[in-house]
């Protein structure tokens, strides 16, 4: 799945390099992850401040995630084989989420932080 300025996300067959889907909710998308559980379900970072989650089968929207003030930069799965889901922003703030579930348990940030344009998880994967 790929993201682009034109505010439009593709699924593409990599072997053919035929178009699977296109989805957009009018926003500009900064970062997509596929879950890992299930390989028709993605998410996404957009310039609204929000994480919404689609199901490629149906198109639709089936989870948002709101709490950062910010774009949204980052997202990455990690813990429990990926029922957790970090997110950074440029409001300075990490969220760490439980998996559908749209209020974070785990808020940091600090005045003095800097805002994270990605993330990457320990090659131990510990950390």
């Amino acid at each position: 799945v790929s993201c682009s300025f034109d505010r439009y996300l593709r699924l593409w067959n990599t072997e053919s390099g035929q178009v699977l889907g296109t989805y957009t909710n009018r926003r500009v998308p900064y970062t997509v992850k596929f879950y890992p559980h299930d390989d028709n379900l993605f998410v996404v970072g957009c310039s609204d401040n929000k994480i919404v989650t689609y199901d490629s089968t149906s198109g639709e929207i089936t989870q948002e995630y709101n709490h950062h003030l910010a774009p949204v930069n980052s997202i990455l799965f990690v813990e429990d084989h990926g029922t957790k889901m970090v997110t950074t922003s440029d409001d300075k703030k990490v969220l760490v989420w439980e998996w559908d579930i749209g209020v974070p348990i785990k808020y940091i940030s600090d005045p003095t932080m800097h805002a994270m344009p990605c993330t990457a998880l320990h090659p131990g994967k510990q950390y």
